[in-house]
């Protein structure tokens, strides 16, 4: 099949292969951008499996066809059920706004021995994912998943696929997907006298956390009183009940969560978070960063990134809201690919070496095989066979004993290697949890308001109300909808 798509400077015409597995493309007139090509793809439903050597070589002026995307085999890592994390879903985000159902986010994390906190429900696979988004299963992989992600202080429970606590705590998940419970440290309250805090342990400060004082855990932290001008390093949740301040305009006041964030309030703070941010009452003059969906009745002069969804009530003041920005978590996984693929050439090679040696113990088992030939139904034949034989195994067996190990090698290797697949399609997960970012707005947006995306800039001149702010992943513009409008199954 064949389709000819307009370019905004050329004509590009496309050829479907093999049942849409491969895509070909050749530009016919004109010339065209990455830009340009990767939208006329997009535009003819063909999302995925993009060939970036390809693309290049098209705007570079190359006028023959080329692959322009292509099926992929990719891993898929199993869908999993995390006990201890409440979904905070668009339908709880509204509902919390509207109905100002304030102060029940619970981020502790705290769990009791025999608690379940995990449950595979289903297995890692192989899937094609073809260029227009259809996804088939190939073959599962037989990779004990559930022993990669047990951390400390975890095991098997009753069922095969599940995982509960092995000791009272709070509970952690990494942002590898590995699930840890890690005893909680007690202190009154934190100062920068405290030193080497929550380096194996949740910590929980019951007072506050005072300035220029450092926490640094890969568990959980629970403040009861304020976290006041300090820098914090969490690779869990981070509960503070009463709020984030600065009051000493720190410019080293930095807060760092792996996952989740509640608190109260926000100011003068720089936050960064790997999952959700549930603030109570409002953010005022801090930059907040986040990766999935941050929910909260009023922002004032700050800078929002956001990864997937931000709920808020108000939008007050010279506030920034960028959309479509890198992910923060990218470099990370850039780096685990380049360690995969530096694995990848290492089993090429263990796969060269491994039929160099079959090769040279089937040439001698030919050899012997083609004087056996000769000699059969002669009288020397019963005589030399056995001297022949034992001759031949004299001179293989070292190249057969370095088969055997190489071919034992090879096996640790490729389950090490599907291993590694799963892990980078879950921490890909992590990072893209949906592709779909959004501002919704439940109030008003005042004037001087921005609106960033990778090729646009909306600055609000007159204010408006009750309006969703979408990113065009494609176009890298902005889609606004004003007026009264459905979110799920809730009218704004």
């Amino acid at each position: 099949m064949k389709k000819r798509v307009d370019l905004p400077n050329g004509l590009l015409e496309l050829t479907v292969l093999f049942k849409g597995r491969l895509i070909l493309g050749v530009l016919r007139r004109g010339h065209a951008t990455q830009k340009d090509l990767r939208t006329a793809l997009a535009e003819s439903g063909f999302t995925h499996g993009h060939v970036e050597k390809s693309l290049e070589s098209v705007e570079r002026g190359f006028r023959e066809q080329l692959p322009l995307a292509v099926a992929v085999e990719k891993a898929e890592a199993p869908q999993v059920w995390r006990h201890y994390e409440k979904g905070m879903n668009i339908g709880w985000a509204v509902d919390r706004i509207r109905q100002h159902r304030y102060g029940d986010a619970d981020f502790t994390g705290q769990v009791n021995v025999g608690d379940r906190l995990l449950t595979i429900t289903s297995s890692p696979q192989i899937v094609r994912e073809y260029p227009d988004g259809r996804r088939q299963p190939i073959r599962r992989l037989e990779v004990n998943h559930l022993n990669r992600i047990m951390g400390k202080n975890t095991r098997r429970g009753d069922s095969p696929n599940s995982i509960i606590a092995g000791a009272d705590g709070c509970v952690t998940s990494s942002k590898y997907g590995i699930v840890s419970v890690y005893p909680i440290k007690y202190y009154r309250n934190v100062n920068r006298a405290n030193r080497d805090m929550g380096s194996h342990a949740a910590v929980w400060v019951e007072q506050d956390v005072q300035p220029y004082s450092h926490i640094n855990t890969p568990s959980n932290t629970i403040v009861e009183g304020l976290v006041k001008s300090a820098t914090l390093r969490i690779e869990g949740n981070l509960h503070c009940l009463s709020g984030i301040e600065n009051p000493l305009k720190l410019s080293t006041n930095q807060i760092q969560v792996g996952r989740h964030v509640y608190t109260r309030k926000i100011q003068d703070s720089h936050v960064q978070a790997g999952g959700d941010v549930v603030v109570d009452s409002e953010v005022v003059s801090s930059k907040i960063r986040f990766r999935r969906q941050m929910v909260v009745p009023q922002i004032g002069h700050s800078s929002i990134v956001v990864g997937n969804r931000l709920v808020v009530g108000d939008l007050m003041g010279r506030t920034t809201i960028s959309l479509g920005e890198p992910d923060f978590g990218q470099s990370d996984l850039l780096q685990r690919y380049s360690y995969f693929r530096q694995r990848s050439k290492k089993i090429q090679l263990v796969e060269a070496e491994l039929l160099t040696t079959r090769s040279v113990v089937e040439s001698g088992l030919e050899r012997i095989a083609i004087q056996l030939r000769k000699l059969r139904g002669t009288a020397e034949y019963d005589q030399k066979a056995g001297l022949m034989m034992r001759r031949f195994i004299m001179s293989v067996e070292e190249s057969l004993r370095t088969y055997l190990r190489g071919l034992e090698n090879y096996k640790s290797i490729i389950s090490r290697h599907e291993q590694e697949r799963v892990e980078l399609s879950f921490l890909e997960g992590q990072l893209r949890p949906e592709r779909v970012s959004e501002v919704i707005v439940l109030g008003q947006v005042e004037a001087g308001v921005t609106f960033v995306s990778p090729n646009e800039v909306f600055a609000v001149r007159e204010q408006m109300k009750n309006v969703i702010v979408r990113l065009d992943n494609l176009k890298g513009t902005l889609e606004i909808v004003p007026g009264k409008t459905e979110v799920g199954s809730m009218a704004i």
